[in-house]
């Protein structure tokens, strides 16, 4: 019977090798710094000395002009949108609540009425006097 796999079989190592590795992987240092690569314990198993390497090695960190970092830079800039964005809506609020007024949650217009003046009592004319 011929079977196929889609996937590559797991590789199987000796138990020597597995508490050799198993003890360096362990090692707080190492572990720590193997988690935040997030290199799992079967991985590192399949390169364990390209692992350690790259844990040897610091990052590569990129600092630009400003001082920032890429990611509070783009932290950065959401804040600021954020201001701008809160500025401009106290700013609007503030130009139609001299005009406005709020009813039930929504900003409404004033009426104006501009109609002729209303007389109280009667008209005299000319003709009648």
């Amino acid at each position: 019977m011929n079977t196929e796999r889609s996937f590559a079989a797991p590789r199987t190592f000796p138990d020597a090798y597995i508490e050799h590795w198993g003890c360096v992987y362990l090692e707080p240092r190492n572990n720590l710094l193997l988690r935040a690569r997030v290199a799992m314990f079967e991985t590192f198993l399949l390169a364990p000395e390209r692992h350690l390497r790259r844990i040897e090695r610091p990052r590569r960190v990129t600092v630009s002009s400003c001082g920032l970092l890429p990611a509070q830079r783009d932290v950065q800039r959401r804040l600021d949108l954020q201001e701008a964005f809160i500025e401009m809506v106290d700013c609007a609020v503030r130009a139609i609540r001299g005009e406005s007024h709020c009813a039930d949650g929504r900003w409404t217009e004033k009426l104006k009425h501009r109609t002729w003046p209303r007389h109280r009592g009667r008209r005299t004319t000319k003709e009648a006097t």
